[in-house]
């Protein structure tokens, strides 16, 4: 007999009261031992697992390429360094030197008056290329004008007393040639003939007076003319006009020359002298008739040839340097004078040096020094004596031979006698 379920309980049905008890949950089973082991163990295995597969993809290739690291580490230990050497280059013949060097013009003078008064004239500027003997500029000079003419009145005079001399000396020497020519001594005396042979003596000495007086007027006028010439300034050279100080109407007294203001400045640079400070080290490298070549920041890839012509005998006792002058054509004018330059010096040199790139120099005991790789791959250390030190090249004078094999940038020292496996540098 099937038993028909309860009908759910309407919501309107009462609610239950507190003495009826709740409904026990269910009962969930406890797991078996067997199950609390099988767990743990499944963990492990997969850990396992997993480390076993990192182990191979990364430990185990480090592992390895570390080992052959240190074998190859090991082996190269074994074998001779290897060190970059280059070989040591023959120097030349012909040695370079530069030194600064100042230009200045051939001929360059300053123009002053030798005559005061008034500038009436400037027939030059700045810049003007003026020829030997044109007139720069005329001084008005009244006074000495007036002088001039004083002196022509003096000579007028003086020739007029000449011609005056000149005739009573003529009538003296008339009158004295009749008294002589009277035959008869009782008519004319001794005493008149002496008295008129004085006369005519004195009349011929009048004459030379008066002749030294006119000649003293023709000089004096002769030195007025000339100092008049000065009042004409002229060039007294071909040549251009460096400077100019006075104006027309500007007052220019002589004899009381201002040296820093002259009337002009003129310069002629057709040729130019160039002057160098040779120090103690290249003084003796220089000689008169040595070629030049001069070169200027301001006018780049030209260079400028010219010749030694002289040079001092001596050393300047402040400064120890030797004063050596050049020659320089610049006809073209693209020099100016007072430029300041580098000159270039080929010197012969009698006993050419080895030369070694500064990475090849070492020091020793304090001394300088470099390290050789001797034919049988032997490392040598050797002292040797720098003749210069141009900083990238070393000029060595003793120590080494053209063609040896030489160390360069060593970065340890290695024993003496260690072999060695030299790296040629190209």
């Amino acid at each position: 007999m099937i038993t028909a379920p309860a009908p759910p309980p309407h919501r309107d049905a009462a609610p239950r009261t507190p003495a009826e008890p709740l409904a026990a949950p269910p009962e969930v089973p406890e797991p078996s031992p067997r199950s609390r082991v099988v767990v743990p163990i499944a963990v492990v295995l997969c850990l396992a697992s997993l480390g076993a597969g990192v182990y191979s993809l990364g430990v185990a290739p480090m592992l390895a390429a570390r080992a052959d690291l240190r074998a190859q580490t090991q082996d190269r230990a074994a074998e001779n360094p290897s060190v970059p050497v280059v070989r040591a280059a023959p120097g030349k013949a012909l040695s370079t030197i530069r030194l600064p060097a100042r230009l200045v013009a051939l001929q360059d003078t300053s123009v002053y008056p030798r005559e005061g008064g008034y500038i009436r004239e400037i027939n030059a500027d700045i810049g003007d290329a003026v020829a030997e003997g044109q007139v720069l500029a005329v001084i008005d000079t009244p006074v000495l004008d007036q002088q001039i003419a004083e002196a022509l009145s003096a000579i007028n005079v003086a020739e007029s007393r000449l011609a005056e001399a000149v005739a009573q000396a003529a009538q003296s020497d008339a009158q004295l040639r009749r008294l002589l020519s009277v035959q008869d001594a009782r008519a004319v005396s001794a005493q008149t003939i002496d008295d008129a042979k004085a006369k005519s003596d004195a009349d011929l000495a009048s004459v030379g007076a008066a002749e030294a007086t006119l000649q003293s007027a023709r000089v004096s006028r002769q030195r007025l003319e000339e100092q008049k010439a000065f009042a004409t300034i002229r060039a007294p050279f071909k040549g251009e006009i460096t400077s100019r100080d006075f104006d027309v109407g500007a007052l220019v007294i002589a004899d009381k020359t201002d040296t820093a203001r002259p009337l002009f400045r003129i310069t002629s640079r057709d040729e130019l002298r160039v002057f160098v400070d040779a120090p103690q080290s290249a003084a003796l490298a220089v000689a008169p008739g040595q070629d030049i070549a001069v070169t200027v920041a301001e006018i780049p890839g030209r260079k400028f040839l010219g010749k030694v012509v002289r040079a001092s005998a001596a050393l300047d006792a402040n400064q120890r340097t030797r004063l050596v002058e050049g020659r320089l054509p610049n006809h073209d004018h693209a020099l100016l004078p007072g430029m300041f330059t580098e000159v270039t010096f080929d010197v012969p040199r009698p006993d050419a040096p080895v030369v070694l790139p500064g990475e090849a120099m070492l020091i020793r005991d304090g001394k300088p020094a470099i390290a050789v790789v001797t034919s049988d791959g032997t490392l040598e250390y050797r002292t040797v004596d720098v003749s210069r030190d141009l900083g990238a090249t070393v000029d060595i004078a003793r120590g080494v031979e053209p063609g040896e094999l030489v160390v360069i940038n060593m970065t340890r020292q290695l024993d003496p006698g260690a072999k060695v496996r030299a790296v040629e540098r190209k």
